[in-house]
């Protein structure tokens, strides 16, 4: 015999501030592969890095004192509150906020793309792009690539702060990581 109890107000409160804080629709219960092969043969996996939905996003801050919060191969778990109060909820891989509270999404996952670091040296890493994030002042669309340096003794590492870098709406995140090494 199944019994079912009424939820309390607090539980109630609870079970509505996780659905306002995830997108729904947006992640499953299993993290998708993370894994792309250039064509000369170097296989990188990122799967490892991809937060899983209820989890922190990555963080990194510029020497501006903006935020840039992120996730790898997969929406950000949790949209920004300064873009949420300028009903800025548009579902994205990557937000950033300025020191000024204004707020921007960066890409998309259909605009993801992979890249070599460096064609010429493949084992330096790999990069992940996010194109068509929202419109820059001069029509443009913001766009964010996370380097991934390879370093095996870095473990997972994490993106540096500091190392956050723009350029015309064009922003670059850097992290050492044993992840940005070819498989």
């Amino acid at each position: 015999t199944m019994t079912m109890r009424r939820r309390t107000c607090c539980e109630w409160g609870v079970a509505l501030l996780v659905a306002l804080s995830v997108p729904r629709g947006c992640h499953s219960e299993e993290a998708p592969v993370c894994r792309h092969t250039f064509p000369q043969g170097q296989t990188f996996d990122l799967t490892g890095l991809r937060k899983p939905q209820l989890e922190k996003d990555w963080f990194a801050d510029d020497r501006k004192g903006n935020e840039f919060y992120f996730n790898v191969c997969g929406d950000a778990n949790k949209v920004p509150l300064a873009c949420q109060v300028l009903y800025k909820s548009v579902v994205s891989p990557a937000y950033q906020v300025t020191k000024a509270g204004e707020c921007f999404w960066l890409g998309t996952l259909a605009g993801m793309e992979w890249e070599l670091i460096d064609d010429a040296e493949p084992s330096a890493g790999v990069e992940l792009y996010y194109f068509d994030g929202e419109q820059c002042p001069g029509g443009a669309a913001r766009d964010v690539r996370v380097q991934f340096f390879c370093d095996p003794d870095a473990g997972a590492g994490r993106p540096l702060d500091y190392y956050v870098l723009e350029e015309d709406c064009h922003y670059s995140i850097t992290w050492p990581s044993k992840y940005g090494c070819a498989a």
